[in-house]
């Protein structure tokens, strides 16, 4: 006779059930969806569908940043170009050695 799988019950109200189900929903709303075994599949891992993933956490940092963005715009405009001002023929590129920062990426 096989053995059943001992599964945890976890009570309905408590932080740890409102957290599953929030990110369970979270989940489903980006397209996954759950395997017979339990395991996540991913919607596709198509190009198209990974930036369709990451595009709701860019709309929340878009979001976060949008008070900052309004603060500083009107002192740094200045900095940035509109596309009519700019003349592709007239741009040169050039690389320059710069030193890796503390805070990048250990390289592989």
């Amino acid at each position: 006779m096989k053995k059943k799988k001992k599964t945890t019950v976890v009570a309905a109200f408590t932080p740890e059930a409102i957290l599953k189900r929030k990110i369970r929903a979270h989940l489903r709303k980006l397209g996954f969806n759950k395997a017979r075994d339990g395991s996540l599949l991913a919607p596709s891992s198509s190009k198209e569908a990974v930036r369709a993933l990451h595009s709701e956490q860019r709309k929340a940092a878009l979001k976060a940043q949008r008070a900052f963005v309004k603060r500083a715009l009107p002192e740094l405009k200045h900095h940035f170009a509109e596309g009519h001002e700019i003349d592709p023929a007239e741009i040169s590129v050039r690389a320059t050695p710069t030193s890796r920062c503390a805070t990048a990426a250990p390289e592989k």
